[in-house]
């Protein structure tokens, strides 16, 4: 309650005590989020083994909590299929370096793989099928 009274004061640029109407409203508040908590839980009892909860601590920054929600909800890994003709390596990895991802081309690495001789590459060139 503490950390919502303080944020409370924050946001509206409050000194002093909270008001006693202003204290009641985040009382009622609070309990209806707990309240609301509580029934989605009973809601979803038969199907808990397959729900993952995850929770954050609030009392941070808005910067740190933001980073938390973005390194658990963000993509570890994208693949992109494309063909050599269309051009997407250059926007691939593009995004890669605005979002911090890493990119690699698959086809880049064949292609350096086969031509460079590798036992990967005369592999991979053996079981090419030819369209």
């Amino acid at each position: 309650m503490q950390t919502v009274v303080g944020r409370f004061k924050e946001k509206n640029e409050i000194a002093e005590d909270l008001g006693e109407e202003d204290a009641s409203n985040l009382r009622e508040k609070t309990a209806t989020a707990e309240a609301d908590c509580e029934a989605l839980q009973v809601c979803w009892t038969a199907i808990w083994s397959r729900i993952q909860q995850i929770e954050f601590d609030t009392a941070c920054s808005k910067e740190n909590l933001l980073t938390k929600i973005r390194a658990q909800f963000s993509a570890k890994v994208i693949l992109v299929n494309h063909e050599k003709r269309i051009d997407v390596d250059t926007s691939c990895a593009n995004l890669a370096i605005k979002y911090n991802m890493l990119y690699m081309s698959v086809y880049q690495l064949i292609r350096s793989e086969v031509k460079a001789g590798t036992e990967l590459g005369r592999a991979l060139e053996q079981s090419k099928r030819h369209k």
